[in-house]
């Protein structure tokens, strides 16, 4: 199926107004991040309400807003679990 899509997609050719549905970010340019999460969208594998479902879950994990889940986002995790329940 994906290969049936990805044939599709490039046998219509790459033009400029298909790389604007690609740029989630309007930057001009595409990511591998936006580019798997376009062709999932247009594979029908996931939904956009999906994936800010997701977006969504990982900001609450990234306690640090570092832009990445690290051991220290669990630690304060933790410790702003802990605080709550003696409060």
């Amino acid at each position: 199926r994906q290969k049936k899509i990805y044939q599709e997609q490039f046998s219509k050719g790459l033009s400029e107004s298909y790389i604007r549905a690609m740029d989630s970010n309007n930057d001009g340019k595409v990511s591998r991040e936006e580019y798997v999460l376009f062709m999932l969208q247009e594979m029908g594998m996931v939904s956009i309400h999906e994936i800010e479902e997701l977006w969504k879950q990982f900001e609450r994990l990234d306690v640090t807003k570092s832009g990445y889940i690290e051991t220290e986002d669990l630690i304060l995790m933790k410790q702003l679990r802990n605080q709550d329940v003696t409060c």
